[in-house]
C-alpha cells in the first residue's frame, strides 16, 4: 500500500483516519485484544513438545526405512545367492548372461549394503536429537511444575498473611464486641 510509505500530511483524509482507528501498542501493552495473554513457560513446555513429537516421527520414519533397507539386502542376497548356486552345465551365452546378471545382482547387494549403512545412520543420528527433544521437553516441564509450586507456595502464603491481618485488624477494632 503506496500510502504508508507517505508522511501523515500527504494522505488523504479517509486514509490518515483509518490509520488513526488502528489500536497502538502503547494502548494495550499486553498484545492484541482479545487474545489471552499465555505463561511463558507454558508456551516454552508447548514448543519443546512440539520438538520432541517431531523428533519422535522422524525416529519412527528412519526406523521404518532401516526395515525397509535391510530387507531390500536380504532380497538382494537371495538373488544372488540363487544364481551363484546354480551349477548344472549350461551353454556359453546362457553362463556369460548369468555372469553378468550376477556381477549387476552383486553391484545391487553392495548397493543396498551402503543404503542399509546410511539408513542405520540416519537412524542413530534421529534417536539421539528425539533423547535430545526428550530430555528438553522434561526439563521445561520439571521447571513449570517447580514455577506453579512456587507460585501456589506464593499465593497461600499471601493468602495467610492477609488472614492474619485482618484478625490482627479485628482484635485492635475498638468497637470490636459490639453487635449490630
Amino acid at each position: 500500500r503506496h500510502h504508508r510509505l507517505l508522511p501523515a500530511t500527504c494522505l488523504r483524509s479517509h486514509a490518515r483516519a483509518r490509520l488513526s482507528r488502528r489500536p497502538s501498542r502503547t494502548l494495550y501493552p499486553l498484545g492484541v485484544v482479545g487474545m489471552k495473554r499465555r505463561h511463558p513457560l507454558a508456551t516454552l513446555v508447548r514448543l519443546a513438545s512440539l520438538r520432541e513429537r517431531k523428533a519422535r516421527g522422524d525416529l519412527g520414519l528412519a526406523q521404518r526405512d532401516v526395515k525397509d533397507k535391510a530387507e531390500s539386502l536380504e532380497i538382494r542376497r537371495n538373488e544372488l545367492m540363487t544364481m551363484l548356486g546354480d551349477s548344472r552345465p549350461l551353454p556359453a551365452h546362457i553362463a556369460l548372461t548369468l555372469r553378468i546378471q550376477g556381477l549387476a545382482t552383486a553391484e545391487l547387494v553392495e548397493l543396498a549394503a551402503v543404503e542399509l549403512d546410511a539408513s542405520e545412520t540416519r537412524l542413530r543420528t534421529d534417536r539421539r536429537k528425539w533423547q535430545d527433544a526428550a530430555h528438553e521437553l522434561e526439563a521445561k516441564e520439571e521447571l513449570e511444575a517447580k514455577k506453579r509450586r512456587e507460585n501456589a507456595t506464593t499465593a497461600a502464603k499471601a493468602a495467610e498473611r492477609v488472614l492474619d491481618e485482618l484478625m490482627a485488624a479485628r482484635h485492635q477494632s475498638p468497637n470490636r464486641g459490639a453487635t449490630r
